[in-house]
């Protein structure tokens, strides 16, 4: 049964504030749009935030870290234990994404699914209150139906705990090995695509580990085909736990009215899920760069979506947002503080 939080309502866009932003930055002492994609950032947050000077800060990065099943079809140029070990190391602060998470001064939490390893106990790890690997989806689905609304559940739990904070950006993440293969087959599943013309390989996948996801992939697509329908089923047969609890909290977000800023890949096929099955949430989310994924530009162009930055990275974790976010501060920045034409003594042009 769906549960009642799902069909909550999103807040409401301010236009007020969005119009009055605007009228901020044609003042700023600078050309008509002279700041680029600094002023798409204002304007966005604005509205969200209902201001006409919105912040950044506090932000914080929520890495959702899960195994798959469809390791089993043996795809990926690393075993799946990987995870765990890419977990641990972001825990003790050495991945990139935890590099960056200090440097940008962004609180970190990273909640465990059940990746295939031991995880010690750390003060910024929480354990899901299911932890599980999903299923082989070359055959079976990748989790039940209650598997799919606890992992959406999760993900509601991990907005509400920033809502709670007073964050006012939230970046969901993921982590695990094969969600790629996860991710593709859901994008495939949600936009009637063919797997040769949207998957790309892994870092490290040779040919014959290309024409092994293609097939897993297609494979997945023939066996579910009548139970594709709905956006929902497509994320619940193909979709990782990870990608399951990004579209909760992208959902949560909306409702909550906390800006969220989608990473790379795997977040935006989440987005996408999340999107289909309540468009109203669209305007909550910016999208932080566009990644070297051949599928990735399908998802961004189906979501009418503009990327702060191209950066063609092949992993998510969060880095991509992380390499967005000073930008987004700057922009908030010289919306505050800039001078005026007016204070520059400067007929408006």
């Amino acid at each position: 049964m769906i549960p009642s939080w799902f069909r909550q309502p999103v807040k409401t866009i301010s236009d007020r504030a969005r119009l009055q932003a605007g009228e901020r930055l044609d003042q700023l002492c600078k050309p008509p749009g002279g700041l680029g994609i600094l002023e798409y950032i204002v304007l966005e947050l604005a509205g969200m935030q209902d201001t006409c000077y919105p912040e950044v800060d506090p932000c914080k990065l929520v890495i959702f870290a899960a195994d798959h099943g469809i390791a089993k079809a043996g795809i990926s140029a690393f075993p799946q234990p990987v995870s765990t070990v890419i977990t641990h190391r972001i825990l003790g602060g050495r991945a990139a994404p935890a590099l960056l998470a200090e440097s940008t001064v962004t609180p970190l939490e990273v909640i465990d699914f059940g990746v295939q390893g031991p995880l010690p106990d750390h003060e910024k790890l929480r354990r899901a209150s299911f932890r599980s690997c999903t299923e082989d989806f070359r055959t079976r689905s990748a989790m039940s139906a209650d598997q799919f609304f606890m992992a959406l559940h999760e993900g509601k739990q991990a907005a509400e705990r920033a809502k709670e904070a007073g964050v006012h950006l939230l970046i969901p993440a993921d982590v695990g090995m094969d969600n790629n293969t996860s991710a593709t087959a859901v994008l495939c599943a949600l936009l009637g695509l063919s797997p040769n013309s949207v998957t790309g390989p892994d870092a490290g996948q040779d040919e014959k580990a290309m024409a092994r996801k293609v097939t897993a992939i297609q494979q997945a697509l023939d066996h579910h085909s009548t139970a594709l329908g709905e956006p929902m089923d497509a994320l619940m047969r193909l979709g990782g736990l990870e990608t399951a609890a990004m579209c909760g909290t992208f959902m949560a977000c909306a409702q909550l009215g906390i800006a969220a800023l989608v990473d790379g890949f795997v977040a935006s096929v989440a987005a996408l899920a999340a999107v289909s099955m309540r468009p109203a949430l669209r305007p909550w989310l910016l999208f932080s760069h566009r990644t070297a994924e051949p599928g990735h530009f399908s998802v961004l162009k189906a979501l009418n979506a503009i990327t702060i930055l191209q950066l063609d990275l092949r992993m998510g974790g969060g880095l991509g947002a992380l390499c967005a976010l000073p930008l987004m501060r700057n922009a908030c920045l010289l919306q505050r503080h800039m001078s005026t034409f007016q204070q520059a003594g400067i007929p408006l042009p």
